[in-house]
Parts: C-alpha cells; structure tokens; sequence
C-alpha cells in the first residue's frame, strides 16, 4: 500500500505542471470566450441582425427612399430640456447607457476602398440650414465590411464590430496587446495615470479607433469617447478604478467640480 501511494505521488505532480502549463487567459479581443464558438462576440466579427437588411439592390447600395438620418435623429431628439424623469433617473443614465453600447459594438472605421455618401439635410434645419436655403447635406463614410459579404442577394454586405460584444472592459482598455501594454503601470495592477485620476497622454501616438484632431484628442484611451465627454470620462475612470470607495469619490469630486463651474459660469452672466 505504501509502495502504491510512493508511485502515485509523482505522477500527481507531473498532472499537476502540465495543468499549470496549459492554463488559460482570456483574450483581449474576445475570441474563445465561448468554447464551442470561437469567434462568437470577438473583435472583427460581423454584427448580428435582428432584421434582414435593406439594401436598395439587395446587395449593398445605400436605399436612398428611406427618410433622413438627420430628420430622424431630430425628430426623436427633439423635445424641451429640464423634465424630470417619470422613473427618478438623472442624466447619468443616458452617458451610462452610451458606455454600454461602446462596450458592446462599435462600427464606426471606413470601408476600403472609401464610399463617402451624404445625408440630407431637412429644409430650414435649425442647427444646419437656418436660412432655408435647402443646399446643406451632411457627409459621412460607409462603414467597414465583411469582404466575404456584399456580392450577390444570398449574401448581402454585413458590417463589422470592432468592439468585442462581451461586457469585459474592451471600450476602456481596447482590445489589442499594444493598446493594454501601454495603459499599464505594472505596479499593483493599476492602470498608470497622467494627471491624477485621468489617462495618460498619448505621447507613444497609438493609433486611435475612433480617430479625431490632435486638438480634440489627447488621452490614452483607445476611444475618444471619454475626451469630449465629462460624464463619460468621469464613468469611464470610475470603472478603471481599483475599489469602490475611489471611484464614488472620484465621482462625488466630479460633480462637485461640474456643480462649481455652473454656479461660476451664472454668477458671470449676472
């Protein structure tokens, strides 16, 4: 018996080291999150539909007849300010639900070769034709494809999410080993910062997924989403954040600096 447990007790170990060895980490850009389909939800997979497309050739052309992107932008958006929520919920809920979606897609880098299109702008839009002079459109680039889609009406052209789809922190630190390497502090476990709370600056001059003017954009963050945005960088650093208790503190010092600057900006126009 003791001889047996002798012979047993070496080849534990060596199930042991190769367990180890063939230990796994999850992927920055998603794939193998699910075993049994590997690209399921990973960075440059197809978008999913719900719906089948509309395609005015059933293939890939945009359908002009379908009412404008800014006249249903407007329309949907277009309301009084300042009325309270039915459900008790703050403008936090809107930057937070536009978190999620960065999360969870992102669809916005162009079609090679580039296909650069126009939306129409409604006559005497308030903002873009004031004085209803009808002549104003807005341009805007087709989004990045499938190359495997787009040639024929059993396979209409499909777009591509550069986001993974899975909740897992990819619009914070991207999803590709440059990116992670460089927001790292490799001191316990932090991300590094520049000034303190925020991103670094992009001074390694990564290429951005959301590219916008050196002017805009400064902070290393794979999106500039969380640059033009006060809400969404304070939600942004808040989930970067190593424990709870720093990320409300970095929120309640948000809203005290945001609270701040209203009443500076009403005391000077009085």
């Amino acid at each position: 018996m003791r001889s047996s447990s002798v012979l047993l007790l070496p080849l534990v170990c060596v199930l042991c080291l190769a367990i180890k060895q063939n230990e796994e980490f999850q992927r920055y850009d998603g794939y193998y999150n699910n075993l049994a389909n590997s690209e399921w939800g990973s960075a440059g997979s197809r978008l999913h539909r719900d719906a089948r497309s509309y395609y005015s050739d059933g293939v890939y052309l945009v359908n002009n007849s379908l009412p404008s992107a800014r006249e249903l932008s407007d329309t949907l958006f277009k309301g009084e300010s300042g009325i309270p929520s039915t459900r008790g919920c703050t403008a936090l809920l809107a930057f937070f639900s536009q978190v999620v979606a960065y999360e969870i897609m992102q669809s916005n880098g162009v079609s090679c070769p580039l296909e650069i299109l126009k939306i129409r702008v409604p006559l005497c839009d308030n903002v873009f034709d004031k004085e209803c002079e009808g002549k104003t459109e807005i341009p805007f680039t087709r989004a990045k494809y499938d190359k495997r889609t787009g040639s024929g009406l059993n396979s209409p052209r499909e777009q591509i999410n550069e986001r993974t789809s899975w909740i897992d922190g990819s619009f914070i630190y991207g999803t590709t080993e440059p990116w992670v390497a460089s927001l790292r502090s490799y001191k316990q476990g932090r991300l590094a910062e520049g000034v303190p709370g925020y991103p670094p600056l992009n001074n390694p001059h990564i290429p951005l997924n959301n590219p916008a003017p050196p002017q805009v954009h400064r902070l290393m963050s794979p999106d500039r989403l969380f640059s033009e945005f006060p809400f969404t960088t304070s939600l942004a650093h808040s989930l970067e954040t190593q424990t709870l208790s720093e990320a409300l503190l970095s929120h309640s010092a948000f809203e005290v600096r945001f609270r701040e600057r209203n009443q500076s900006e009403t005391v000077r126009k009085q």
